[in-house]
This record gives C-alpha cells, structure tokens and sequence, in this order.
C-alpha cells in the first residue's frame, strides 16, 4: 500500500452554472474537519447541507464521483439513458442468485453527486407509516410514522400547498405531471372497474388501489440532492467538497473514529476528524467501509487479512430488496411512442428546456396502483407502476423506418420479503467491490407475492378503457399458468434498486447502530443512509434516505427534534 501522506489535498468543487466547466481546484484549508460525510449522494448532500449551516463546524464531504455532466441529465423523460450512463454509477453485480437460474443481476447505484437521487425513476414515495410504527416496535425510539413526518414534511416543496400531510419551502420540489400523453386518466379508470379505490394523493389517504405518480421534479426538471441540497451550500467557507477521492478505510483508535485515509489523484491522503465520522455509502458501500476498516464478523475480517477492530457479526446481514418485474403488453397507437417521434421529440425537448413543461418534463409513467395479494395482508403489498409506452421505446423516424410498435408496460415489485442476503468482503483491496447475495425470490412466500401482483396487474390492463387500448399481453402471457408465470419470474426477475438494512437499526446486541445512527462499539461514527432500515418501506426508497438524513442532522446538531404528528391519522386500508 501507498506509504500515507499529510494531508495535502486538492478541492473540487462544482460553484456555479449547469455544466462542469465551473469546477475548480484548490488546497483544502483546514487539516482537520468537525464532520467529514463519505459519500455524496441521497444522504450526504443533506448532511453536508445541514451540518454547514452552523458556521462554527467544518465539514468535508468526500464522493467518489464527479458532478453530472450533459444538459439531458436532469431530464425527466431521459430517466432511462442517465441510469444507464456508465459514468454515474458504480460497476456492482450480485453474485450469481441461487433462485434465479444463477443469473448476476446488475447493480445500478449512483457514483455521482447526488448519488442514486441523480439517475433514479424521481418516484416520490414514503412508505406506509405502519412500516415506521414497526420500526419502533422493535425499540428504534423517535422512528415511528408520527416522529418522522415533520422531516418528510421539512424535505419537500409540494405541489399541493402546506398541510398536516406535507410541506412547502423545502430543497425537494414535487410536482404531478398531468400531460394527456401519460394516459393518467385510463390507467386510473381501470384501476377503479377492477374494483380497487383511487387516492388522489396516497400520502393523505393510504389506501389501496390508484394513485397518480408524485416525482422529484422541480420546474420541469430533476431534484436530485446534489441540485437541491449542495449547491446551495457551496459558497459556505466551512464547507469543503473533494470529488473523485476513492475512501479507503476509516482510521479507528483506542475505539474512536479519528479519521478516514482516501486515493485522490494518485495519492493516499489521511483526513483527521475531531468529531464525527458519517458514512453515507449506502447499503452495499457503508457495510463494505465498515469491514474495509475493522469492523465487521471478526471471522471474514480474519479471512482477509484485515485487523479486527471490532467484532460486529451482523455488519453486511440482513440485506432486503425489492425484486420487480415487468409486464409487456402491445397496444392500439395512443401510447407515449407518438411523443418519441422525431419531430414531436425535437418540439418537446425545446419546450421542456425553454418552459420546464411538456411531455418531457415527466417521466412517462401515469401512476402507480398499492394492492394487497391476499385479503389478509394488513397493508399493500404490491406496487404497480404504470408506465405509458413500452420500456424498449425509443425515438424514431417515419422517414427512415416504419413506426415501431406500441405497447404498455407495468412494473411489478412486492413491498414485503422474507428473503434476506449479505454484503460481504472478498478483498482487504478497497477497490475490489464487495460481494453482493440478495437471494432474490429465495422464500416461496416472495414467489406466491409477485404471482398475485402479475394476477392483479393483469386484471387491470385487461379492464375497461385500458382493456380496450391492449391488444395483447406479451409476457408472461394472459394464459400462463402459475408455473408458467414463476418461471418467467426467475428468468426476468430484477431489482427495483432499493437495498436496505445492511447496517441494521436497533436495540439488541447485534445491532450496527443504536436509534442515533450511532455505530456500535465504535465512538465518533454514525450511519446515515438505506443500509441503517431494520426493515423495508413500503415503497421507492431516496425520499426515505433523505428523511433519515433531516433527522440525522438535527441529532448531530443537538437540535430539538419537531413535534411529533401525533393528530395525523391517514385512513389506512380500502374504504
């Protein structure tokens, strides 16, 4: 290993304008830090956020990445080509899944400011608030759904107006895309002849059945953390950003974060820290630091050559996904493909980037649908997404080539899993990625759930106005049987990209951090991200994160957490 060198170090950051030709460079000013926050992503900006706004505290805030360049990356309807940009996120896959054929699926988590709120679907979501009341349950005091809706509420900007339910003023705008191409309407109407109810805003109701889709846009245009949480904090003089530094370990001694050594151009540089230590990594990269430093099942760490801190056999346990699959449906000519015409595209990019409006500034989804797939579940399930064309569209030329087909598609994930996996270290080498065993589909309980999901789903689309635009469903099939359908399930099973738990919440003795987000065993480190979830939510995850690090800062800040929203009691079930 690189001999460590004082701490020398260059500073980059992004202080204007929309495109990296701003970034500059410069000798970081202090040789010690108050909070040093690993990781720039959905967590980590509002950390770096919130923790600089005293002026007396001096914060670094250390990513992997760069800033996202390229004038499409904060167009919604370009959702696709930003997941997929290689540059933006890190090169993960799982190990080969036991119940899915052996398949290795991909891994898309975001290596770029702002993290995965930069390349994600922009789904603004919650989660059931039983999903929080279960977390107190299980004695993660200041967690249940009446504690932390004032931070869900400080976080956004929402279209709607201040309530009980939500919030106006906050760094995350959400916005309704309500453009005709979407088929909102449709997809509503089917929902409501299948016999579920409708929500005009999930968030105040929580029923099942339909809900038109709320996303992290703001004025046509992606709310990324990065966008909505750093820039503004850039000019702080106590706020220092370093981007492409890949962190190496976490200095601990006498058992007591102290700093964190980093390889910044080519160097190995230790950052001492006087306060706190936050890993905001995420659920595969805060368990795979922890190890990296010491801490972790004393008996891998010892496989691989790495000194044993602290001997904490639950670190990278406990891994939950939710797995999500797609049904394929053709159609009549009225889907969203007649947008992704050449010249429709053209008068649509224009539109969104001169008005932030138009069939662009949204992410060509109409809505999503909670179910339950069976009578006895106590809350949804099962999420429907509905989406306007088929995911395999893309803009095209009449003069060139014949219109290529319509179709529909629905996302299919379950929002509950008995399946559990693991993070785990296959190298003391910090730049060899952890191993990754989601165990996708592994319980037959996770089975029977996605099969009633696809069954559900198939209802609808063969319903009414929606009935009448389809023409066929194309996978699995509209007579695939039960075999049929799981088969296709374990060949096209994926993941919806929301890992949690990995750096489990909670009370007992094997829990990773204590209900401060505190490390246990380890003084001047805490967690703040998905991996700190003793269980999943209900739901798309970033607006979560986010939620975790408001409540996160206010405990680093000593501040007086808000009132609880002990009056609000959403109506929970179907009416």
């Amino acid at each position: 290993m690189t001999a460590i060198k004082p701490v020398v170090m260059t500073r980059r950051c992004r202080i204007s304008g929309s495109s990296n030709s701003n970034e500059r460079r410069g000798a970081l000013s202090e040789p010690e830090f108050d909070h040093i926050v690993l990781g720039a992503g959905s967590a980590g900006c509002v950390l770096a956020n919130r923790l600089s706004a005293d002026p007396h505290r001096r914060v670094l805030l250390v990513e992997a990445g760069g800033w996202p360049r390229g004038w499409v990356r904060n167009m919604p309807a370009a959702v696709k080509q930003v997941m997929l940009r290689p540059d933006l996120r890190w090169p993960l896959r799982s190990e080969p899944e036991p119940a899915l054929g052996g398949r290795s699926l991909e891994l898309r988590r975001g290596k770029t400011i702002g993290g995965c709120s930069q390349i994600n679907g922009m789904v603004y979501a919650r989660g059931h608030p039983a999903d929080y009341d279960d977390w107190a349950r299980l004695g993660c005091t200041g967690w249940a759904f009446c504690d932390v809706l004032p931070h869900f509420r400080r976080l956004e900007n929402h279209w709607s107006g201040a309530s009980e339910v939500h919030g106006v003023g906050g760094p995350i705008g959400v916005t309704r895309p309500r453009d005709t191409a979407l088929l909102i309407d449709i997809f509503r109407m089917a929902t409501r002849l299948a016999g579920h109810d409708e929500n005009e805003d999930y968030h105040a109701t929580y029923r099942d059945g339909f809900a038109p889709l709320d996303l992290t846009i703001a004025n046509g245009r992606r709310a990324g953390t990065g966008d909505a949480y750093l820039r503004p904090a850039l000019a702080r003089r106590n706020l220092q950003v370093v981007t492409r530094a890949h962190v190496l370990r976490i200095a601990i001694a006498a058992g007591r974060a102290t700093g964190v050594d980093i390889l910044v151009d080519g160097a190995v540089k230790r950052i001492a820290c006087s306060g706190e230590i936050v890993l905001a990594a995420g659920a595969y990269g805060s368990p795979h630091l922890l190890m990296l430093s010491g801490v972790g099942p004393a008996d891998m760490l010892g496989r691989h050559g790495v000194p044993i801190v602290h001997d904490a056999p639950d670190v990278g346990e406990n891994l939950i996904e939710h797995p999500m699959v797609y049904m394929h449906f053709s159609a009549k000519p009225q889907t969203f493909l007649s947008e992704l015409r050449i010249d429709r595209a053209v008068k649509s990019a224009a539109r969104w980037a001169l008005c932030g409006s138009g069939p662009f500034a949204s992410n060509a989804c109409a809505g999503h649908a909670y179910l339950r797939s069976t009578p006895q579940a106590d809350r949804p399930d099962i999420q429907t997404i509905f989406a306007a064309l088929n995911l395999g569209a893309w803009l095209w030329n009449p003069l060139t080539r014949a219109a290529p087909p319509h179709g529909l598609s629905a996302g299919i994930s379950a929002l509950t899993q008995e399946s559990r996996g693991r993070v785990f270290l296959k190298s003391n080498d910090p730049r060899t990625p952890p191993g990754i065993l989601l165990n996708l589909l592994s319980n037959p309980q996770d089975v029977a759930r996605m099969i009633a999901g696809i069954r559900l789903t198939r209802e609808i689309y063969r319903t009414g106005p929606l009935g009448a635009l389809v023409t066929q469903e194309l996978s699995p099939g509209a007579n695939a049987n039960a075999a049929e359908t799981e088969a296709m399930l374990r060949r096209d099973c994926f993941t919806a990209e929301h890992p949690v738990g990995t750096c489990r919440m909670g009370v007992d003795t094997r829990a990773v951090v204590d209900p401060q987000l505190r490390v246990n065993g380890v003084a001047g480190l805490r967690i703040v991200d998905a991996s700190i979830m003793p269980r999943h939510v209900g739901g798309n995850t970033n607006v979560p994160v986010i939620m975790i690090a408001e409540k996160a800062a206010d405990m680093m800040l000593g501040r007086t957490p808000p009132p609880s929203a002990k009056s609000f009691l959403p109506l929970q079930g179907t009416a």
